[in-house]
């Protein structure tokens, strides 16, 4: 159990941050490349990285098996490491604190930042194409056949006059009601592309704040940076525990806030579960 518990903590919180990485990846290629991501983003690849994710996080972790064992301090029997193993953990905290923080933190923020200004510069485009259309000059003149007669040529101006006005009075109306619903639809579009944005950047936030405590706390364990008291670091390890598994609770959570789609599948999901019941 002394070794199976630093193993499965630590897979569990780097498969965590693994998947919040290929998540990022997955929307950066459905909405940069949309055309492409069909045929890339199958039901068998999507397996294929399930698997992939679950294996590297277990593999990762498995000198954790080894670097931890039960010692014996006169009475008492603790979970810890050797000496031996204390600079292989220093370094191992290194990497861990490289890999699995600073690189995703960097791959998931810069993914964003390009969806979000691809998303962005779409919506200024749209914006911009809500401008009047012209409408047709009533002062539009015809030249009529040079047959005509004066009489004709009146009862003709006439005709064309009161056609053209209809015409006018048609066309106006026609344009008036497809601006409506564009600029409805493209306002729609637009207040649904900056809750994505705002989705994105606040899963990023979340990521940074949740996950750096817990990498702080674990530098500090080895390298004495912060010579923290035994005493304060008893209360700082659980909360940075909990902060650190908040992360993978609040996306949920931010999904559902920001993301009508998931709200509406999320309710579909339930509404299906409930028939097995």
């Amino acid at each position: 159990m002394c070794k199976i518990y630093y193993y499965i903590w630590n897979v569990s919180y780097i498969a965590s941050i693994f998947i919040l990485t290929v998540i990022a990846i997955e929307r950066y290629i459905v909405i940069i490349h949309p055309l492409n991501s069909r045929h890339f983003m199958t039901r068998k690849r999507l397996k294929i990285a399930q698997v992939l994710i679950w294996v590297v996080s277990l593999a990762y972790n498995v000198p954790y098996l080894v670097l931890y064992d039960t010692m014996s301090f006169g009475e008492f029997e603790l979970c810890y490491h050797d000496e031996e193993n204390t600079l292989k953990l220093k370094w191992l905290s290194l990497v861990n604190m490289l890999v699995w923080f600073c690189l995703p933190l960097v791959v998931i923020a810069v993914l964003y930042y390009r969806v979000a200004k691809t998303l962005w510069a779409t919506t200024v485009v749209s914006a911009m194409r809500l401008r009047p259309y012209p409408d047709m000059d009533h002062s539009t003149s015809i030249r009529l056949p040079s047959t005509l007669s004066s009489s004709d040529a009146y009862e003709s101006n006439v005709d064309v006059e009161i056609s053209m006005t209809k015409s006018t009075d048609d066309t106006r109306q026609n344009k008036s009601k497809y601006r409506l619903t564009y600029a409805s639809s493209t306002t729609t579009v637009a207040k649904a592309r900056k809750k994505v944005i705002r989705l994105l950047i606040c899963v990023v936030v979340a990521f940074a704040i949740c996950v750096f405590p817990h990498m702080v706390k674990v530098l500090d364990h080895y390298w004495n940076i912060f010579t923290i008291s035994h005493k304060t670091m008893l209360i700082l390890s659980p909360v940075s525990f909990i902060i650190l598994y908040m992360n993978s609770v609040l996306n949920p959570f931010l999904y559902a806030i920001f993301s009508t789609n998931f709200r509406r599948s999320f309710a579909d999901s339930v509404s299906r579960c409930r028939k097995y019941f």
